[in-house]
């Protein structure tokens, strides 16, 4: 059996705004009363919000995870018992976001993933303890979207914004470009993992849009390019 106690370490209150803060500490005992896990976290206006953290019995830091609005909505970060670094991923309204990365123990890359909104990978890197790449394949993006209205079929005057997942693995830089096939591709900003793009359709008809994506190197030498083909269907 599990005994869970909260404790309130400190209240803060605003007048001006109104905002109610605390952080609280829930320790969880066994039935000997033996100290399990230690959880910290924010609480604003009754919601979970900020920095959650998880101690083990002996104090150590187990991992940490921001909340925003009651849901995962940053970067979590896993320890080894002895304070190195495990894990570290981050995440975008509970799912897993953009880029994530496994650690040995020695503090060498064991894997890193790049994640998309639709909860895919679409670029991974592993390496053993060594430093030795062993695995190395994927897209610089996703080739799938996440677009304001439907990609397939748009209305005429209607805005396209879409975003692009984009990978950014240890030690290089990124490039994205989107625009009509035949024409000079406009290149995007990379903000948090993803490349934005944004289009106005003024006349109907069928287009195709190409999005390329480099990838360099720390000397900045290109390594990998990819490219893919959309075609849009603007209607009337």
């Amino acid at each position: 059996m599990k005994n869970s106690i909260i404790y309130i370490l400190f209240f803060v209150a605003s007048c001006s705004s109104q905002k109610q803060k605390e952080v609280q500490v829930e320790i969880t005992k066994d039935a000997k009363g033996n100290v399990i896990v230690v959880d910290e976290f924010s609480i604003q206006n009754k919601i979970k919000k900020g920095v959650y953290k998880q101690y083990r019995y002996d104090g150590t830091l187990e991992f940490s995870v921001e909340y925003k609005d009651t849901v995962r909505f940053g970067w979590f970060y896993q320890y080894y018992e002895d304070g190195k670094t495990l894990e570290e991923k981050s995440y975008w309204r509970v799912k897993r976001y953009g880029d994530s990365y496994f650690y040995h123990r020695n503090g060498q890359l064991e894997t890193y993933n790049a994640w998309d909104a639709f909860d895919n990978v679409f670029f991974v890197i592993k390496r053993d303890s060594l430093g030795n790449t062993l695995r190395e394949e994927g897209m610089v993006f996703s080739p799938q979207f996440v677009s304001s209205v439907s990609a397939v079929n748009i209305k005429l005057n209607e805005p396209l914004v879409i975003g692009i997942a984009v990978a950014n693995p240890p030690n290089s830089t990124q490039k994205i470009y989107m625009g009509k096939e035949r024409e000079t591709l406009q290149k995007l900003q990379i903000e948090n993992n993803t490349a934005r793009y944004k289009y106005t359709f003024n006349v109907s008809g069928k287009y195709v849009f190409v999005t390329v994506g480099e990838l360099y190197d720390e000397k900045g030498i290109l390594i990998q390019r990819d490219s893919i083909k959309t075609e849009i269907n603007v209607g009337e």
